[in-house]
């Protein structure tokens, strides 16, 4: 992630690195960057410095005018080891200094806070611009520089003019840097050798002091300007820890002896000590500012008081300055010296509930006086200060949270944009070590914007990705945080189009889709989405399995579907069949990893391949090639080798096509179901396998988008993925013939359907020819037919077998056998045929291999009926016109066999004799007699072939009540009971009475129809229903009740006699049969007791 070097506001920095020495480390020289880094990392180990182990020196105090000594000079190995005495030597002085001089306690420490520079492209050292704040806060000043020259990466020099030649160099090139840093007082280079190069003359130059200063090599004021490091990886890290420890002693020392006299500077000074925001505004007084001299001043030793590791010093004067400084209104440098407070106390004791508390509690009034002076430089550094410390307390991640908030809040007034992606690099940090990832990925995107506004692409694309991987570690796997992804990757294609990465660009693009949703809105993106990548001329950067499997996936293929049959006859293995029959046509069941589809080499098969849309849209995609990998050393084409583990897709694609040629296919990708997580769809590729040996299939090459050559990987549960390449064997094709006299019908297709009539004289010729590369021997072909065509062929046995032993290359046989027709062999239906050839070669003389095809054999009757025209119903007799039509290719004569009612034949039934041609049709006239004509009578043709003597039948049925000429008969009926005409009558039991039943013709349009009358009488129970009542024990009747004959020409009249012996309700029902219609009526009578 890009940052800016300049941090004016120390925004990485607590509460508690107030008191720490700002100390730079730079490389020097021509210096890796791993090797800076390793030599740094040794250097920043030291990083506290007791005071006791440092010489006796005088503090110069605030109210004391007594100057300083100067530093001891600690320089070399040998020095080194007499300073690492110091260290007791100290432990046991009286450490004070003159009139009222302050004192060092024996457990305080000097802390140094290093800070690593970095070279630029050039390679030129980036050194930190200078804040001015510098005046305000002494911990943003730069106090010392410690150079790293590594004499092991220049080259050796054995003459002491080379090495001072090359010393000179290094030291111009290290005091340019340190120039640059006007604030920075204490510097020196350490400069790492080998151990066995100390005592070589140009590696002494380094500790002859006078030498270097003769050559123009540093002065006298500043004393030694290398320290000499012995330094070897291999070797022992003590001493080399020990001599990078003096050499610190001594930079600090002389950092020390900077802030004493910066101490003294201030002391020799009257004039008002200024900030920044003084030269902005030039409307304060100079009384005013004299007024406020003390309260600064006093300010302004803390901060080097903290520096000097003298923190109850420090807070001595920072109390003094916050009481002077709300006294006048300084409300700036109250808010400094509050905070100069926070770090003296938090330097001073123990880290306690109540001292936290209280360091909280003036850090609310310290960002209000910030903000209420609309400093927001300020209020965004104490803020962050406050955070950083926080964050290193247990139990205190909500605060941290709270104040990183606030800074961030406060940081949108700061100005110009890099101090706003300053502040967020931090605060990104500062949220991943409170482990609060998506607070960091909120401020992470933030970064963004502002790199985006800064016009800063590369670095916007950048953080943008780096903002999705952390949504997606630290959000659960659930649908709600796709959309976020979703737009996070529009976000960044756009930064990527804007700087014309088009690889960038098309992987964003890629991420978005593969995030897609069955949505209408999301569709339409999707569309859109598809549409921009199919423009794009660069594919992704990269595209992993997990994002190809999001966007498409292969989730079967079927090796064993449209393979050759074979069998091993030595082995006696063959294929698992499933079906009615021995063989099937679509070959085995599905195969496992013992028993592979087997491939026949340089022979086309059609491979289905079933392929699962993820898309809210369609997807068009191209399908390349078949991904393989050998699973047998005994192959022709060897795996390729690739020793970093993983196979380029590209090569990969190069081995398996000489494997197996596919042709190339495009295909569209429904798009997903709204209720589905995908939708699978079934093509087929044409392949041709061309080396044998035994593979696995493991994908797909396909290209999406145009110009994206992907693979699919196929789903590791799918069984049917083992295939076996055999030599190339013969190939039998079988063709049918049907053959009718001089005329003949071809099957085509796989599956063939020839149409058969019974009685017809055909015949079924068979052609086996061999279409293949190579000659068939011991060739078989066995007819196997269903129990109707066992019968329609004549066969003995289900299994006809004809045996030839060599058929060469294009050349074949033809065999033809009868088929018997006749309707006492032959009913009609479906017969089902195989045609089944088994054969090997002279490569391969046990395995077999079989070719099968199929027939059905549809057998029709003769003739048919088309239609039926009842044409007249008249003086009892119903004429209808049949519309027959011969399907056949014989001559058939057609007449009547009978009338069937019910199963039984009647007369009155006439019909003319027809003659019909093969193909033909022709009407003939049925006569029935409407008195003996059932309700639906079915008609009996017989047909007779005048040239092959056969005959057969058709029952027809004719459906009278769909005529119009024939409708239910409109009569009006009615019952008389002695006297009384009404419906429901009133009789006494026991007394013989006439009942007259009279019928009424009412439609005189139509014609009279004769009928029949039956009449019963019934008893109603309780609920309605009628019973039939004995006559003998409850009525007694005299008369015909059933089959009277009527007339409804002129009316009619019929009357039964009738004695009700028992009391209750009766019910008398009259039924009128005519046109083959029946007319039901009934009438209630109740009777009642005699007596």
């Amino acid at each position: 992630m890009a940052m800016f070097s300049e941090v004016d506001l120390e925004l990485g920095t607590s509460l508690q690195d107030l008191a720490s020495v700002r100390v730079l480390l730079l490389p020097v020289g021509d210096i890796s960057q791993e090797r800076f880094d390793e030599l740094a990392a040794l250097v920043s180990a030291t990083s506290q410095i007791p005071l006791r182990s440092l010489p006796r020196r005088l503090v110069e105090d605030a109210d004391s005018s007594t100057p300083s000594k100067l530093p001891s000079r600690i320089s070399s190995l040998a020095k080194s080891r007499k300073a690492a005495s110091i260290d007791n030597q100290m432990a046991s002085r009286i450490l004070s200094g003159d009139s009222g001089s302050p004192e060092y306690e024996p457990e305080d420490s000097v802390c140094l806070r290093y800070e690593k520079l970095e070279r630029d492209a050039s390679g030129e050292v980036i050194v930190p611009t200078e804040s001015e704040w510098e005046e305000y806060r002494a911990s943003l000043s730069v106090w010392g520089a410690i150079g790293i020259f590594d004499h092991n990466s220049t080259d050796a020099v054995e003459s002491t003019k080379d090495a001072l030649k090359l010393y000179k160099k290094t030291f111009e090139e290290f005091a340019s840097i340190v120039s640059q840093c006007r604030s920075l007082s204490s510097s020196k280079c350490f400069v790492f050798t080998p151990p066995d190069s100390v005592s070589k003359p140009g590696v002494n130059l380094l500790s002859d002091t006078d030498t270097l200063q003769g050559a123009g090599i540093g002065d006298a004021s500043r004393g030694d300007v290398f320290g000499v490091i012995p330094y070897a990886p291999e070797n022992s890290q003590e001493d080399v820890k020990m001599e990078i420890r003096a050499q610190v002693l001594h930079v600090a020392d002389l950092i020390l002896q900077s802030l004493n006299n910066r101490i003294r500077t201030y002391k020799q000074t009257s004039g008002p000590i200024l900030s920044p925001l003084d030269m902005k505004h030039s409307v304060e007084k100079h009384s005013t500012l004299k007024q406020r001299r003390q309260g600064r001043l006093d300010k302004c030793f803390g901060d080097l008081y903290l520096l000097m590791a003298l923190p109850a010093l420090a807070r001595t004067k920072y109390e003094s300055a916050i009481d002077k400084t709300r006294t006048n209104g300084d409300r700036l440098w109250l808010a400094g010296s509050l905070e100069g407070y926070n770090a003296a106390a938090l330097s001073t004791g123990d880290l306690t509930r109540a001292s936290v508390d209280a360091v909280l509690k003036k850090s609310t009034e310290i960002l209000k006086l910030y903000k209420r002076k609309r400093l927001f430089e300020l209020e965004v550094a104490a803020a962050m200060k406050v955070a950083t410390f926080l964050s290193r307390l247990p139990d205190k991640r909500r605060e941290t949270l709270h104040y990183a908030k606030y800074a961030a809040e406060a940081g949108i007034s700061l100005k110009p944009v890099k101090k706003r992606i300053a502040l967020h690099s931090q605060l990104v940090k500062l949220m991943m070590d409170v482990n609060a990832p998506r607070k960091a990925a909120l401020f992470l995107y933030q970064l963004g914007g502002f790199y985006s506004f800064s016009r800063k692409w590369h670095e916007s694309y950048d953080i943008i990705m780096e903002v999705i991987k952390l949504v997606g570690e630290s959000s659960p796997s659930s649908d709600g945080w796709e959309p976020l992804r979703r737009v996070l990757f529009t976000e960044a294609e756009a930064s990527a189009s804007k700087v014309f990465d088009q690889k960038r660009q098309s992987y964003s693009l890629v991420n978005a889709l593969s995030l897609s949703a069955p949505t209408g809105a999301v569709r339409e993106s999707d569309r859109k989405i598809i549409d921009l990548l199919n423009q794009l001329d660069e594919p992704p950067l990269e595209m992993s399995d997990s994002l190809i499997a999001r966007l498409v996936g292969f989730s079967s293929v079927e090796t064993t579907k449209n393979a050759s049959v074979l069998r091993d006859r030595s082995s006696g293995k063959t294929p698992t069949r499933s079906g009615p029959f021995i063989f099937s046509a679509i070959g085995g069941s599905k195969n496992s990893e013992s028993t592979p589809a087997q491939w026949i080499k340089e022979e086309i098969i059609n491979l289905p391949v079933t392929l699962e849309s993820k898309l809210g849209t369609a997807l068009d995609i191209r399908i390349v090639g078949v991904i393989f990998s050998i699973r047998e050393d005994d192959v022709e084409s060897p795996t390729p080798d690739d020793r970093s583990g993983r196979i380029p897709l590209s090569e990969e694609i190069r081995h398996s096509s000489s494997i197996l040629r596919v042709n190339p296919q495009y295909v569209r990708l429904p798009e997903r179901n709204t209720s589905e997580v995908s939708t699978r769809t079934e093509y087929s590729l044409e392949c041709t396998p061309l080396q044998k040996g035994n593979y696995e299939i493991g994908g797909l090459a396909a290209v999406l988008f145009g110009n994206c050559l992907v693979k699919l990987k196929l789903k590791s549960n799918c069984s049917s993925r083992f295939v076996k390449v055999v030599p190339p064997l013969p190939r039998l094709e079988a063709s049918f013939t049907l053959v009718k006299g001089m005329n003949s019908v071809v099957g085509d297709g796989d599956s063939v359907d020839f149409e058969l009539y019974q009685g017809e004289a055909k015949s079924l010729r068979v052609n086996i020819k061999n279409v293949g590369n190579v000659d068939a021997k011991d060739v078989t072909v066995k007819l196997i037919g269903s129990e109707p065509a066992k019968r329609l062929l004549s066969m003995d046995e289900p299994t006809e077998v004809f045996q030839y032993p060599t058929l060469a290359v294009d050349n074949g046989f033809t065999f033809e056998t009868p088929l018997d027709t006749s309707t006492s062999m032959v009913e009609i239906g479906v017969a089902t045929l195989k045609c089944v050839a088994e054969h090997s070669s002279e490569f391969c003389p046990n395995l077999f291999r079989e070719t099968t095809r199929s027939l059905r054999f549809i057998t029709q009757n003769a003739m048919t009926i088309r239609d039926c025209e009842i044409i007249h119903v008249r003086n009892g007799e119903i004429a209808a016109v049949l519309g027959i039509e011969n399907l056949s290719s014989m001559v058939l004569r057609i007449q009547a066999k009978q009338l069937l009612s019910n199963g039984d034949g009647k007369t009155g039934f006439d019909f003319e004799e027809v003659l019909l041609e093969p193909k033909g049709f022709s009407s003939a006239v049925v006569r029935l007699d409407l008195e003996s004509t059932a309700d639906n009578p079915r008609v009996l043709l017989r047909w007779d072939s005048l040239s092959t003597g056969s005959h057969g039948h058709l029952e027809f049925p004719l459906n009278l009540n769909d005529s119009p000429l024939i409708t239910a008969p409109k009569v009006k009926m009615t019952l008389s009971i002695g006297e009384s005409d009404h419906h429901c009558a009133s009789v006494l039991s026991g007394v013989f009475y006439k009942l007259k039943l009279l019928g009424t013709h009412i439609d005189p349009n139509s014609d009279a129809v004769d009928g029949t009358l039956d009449v019963r009488i019934c008893m109603e129970n309780g609920t309605g229903k009628r019973t039939a009542v004995g006559m003998e024990k409850k009525v007694m009747v005299a008369g015909v009740l059933e089959g009277v004959r009527v007339s409804a020409s002129n009316g009619f009249e019929h009357a039964i006699g009738a004695r009700f012996g028992c009391v209750g309700t009766y019910a008398v029902e009259a039924s009128l049969r005519a046109r083959g219609y029946k007319v039901t009526k009934f009438w209630r009578v109740r009777v009642s007791s005699s007596e």
